[in-house]
C-alpha cells in the first residue's frame, strides 16, 4: 500500500482484501489529504460467525472487505462520498455522534457493482450506546444546508 501502513490495520493486515487495499490508496488519492482509520474494536476486522453479512467479518468472508474511519474535517460529506463512488467502493456510509469526528464505513460488498453502492446514514446515541440509521442523502442535505451560498 502506498498511503498506508500495515499498523493502521492491526491484526488485520494480512486478511484484508486486495480490493479493499487498492481501493484505500486510491481514495486517499483521490482526496489528497490522510484518511485516518478507526482504532475501535470490530473497525476493520471482526469474528461474527457465519451468518452475519456485515463485510468486516472474516468467518463469512475469509476476508475483510470494510473498514471504518474518520472523514478529514475540510472535507465533505458529498465530496468524500464522490470519491468513494468514484473509486469503486460499493458499501459507503457516514456517521455522526462518533467521539473522533464524522464516521465513515467503506467496502468491497459483492453483491453491488461499482458506481451503485449501497448506502446509508448513521446517528450514535453515546448515551444509549445505539445507533439510529437513515438515508446518506439526509446527512449530506443537512451538511450542505449549513453552508452559505455566496
Amino acid at each position: 500500500m502506498k498511503y498506508f501502513k500495515p499498523k493502521e490495520f492491526g491484526l488485520w493486515y494480512d486478511q484484508l482484501s486486495p480490493v479493499l487495499k487498492d481501493k484505500l490508496d486510491a481514495l486517499r488519492e483521490e482526496l489528497d489529504v490522510p484518511i485516518h482509520l478507526s482504532k475501535s474494536k470490530g473497525a476493520i476486522g471482526r469474528n461474527l460467525g457465519k451468518d452475519s453479512l456485515s463485510q468486516h467479518n472474516v468467518d463469512k468472508w475469509v476476508e475483510v472487505r470494510a473498514v471504518d474511519g474518520y472523514m478529514p474535517t475540510i472535507i465533505s460529506l458529498l465530496d468524500f462520498y464522490n470519491a468513494a463512488k468514484g473509486v469503486g467502493f460499493t458499501g459507503i456510509g457516514f456517521y455522526t455522534g462518533w467521539a473522533g469526528g464524522r464516521g465513515f464505513h467503506v467496502d468491497v460488498r459483492e453483491d453491488r457493482i461499482e458506481g451503485f453502492p449501497a448506502t446509508w446514514g448513521g446517528t450514535y446515541i453515546p448515551k444509549t450506546g445505539k445507533t439510529t440509521y437513515g438515508s446518506i442523502w439526509e446527512m449530506i442535505d443537512v451538511e450542505e444546508r449549513k453552508t452559505p451560498i455566496f
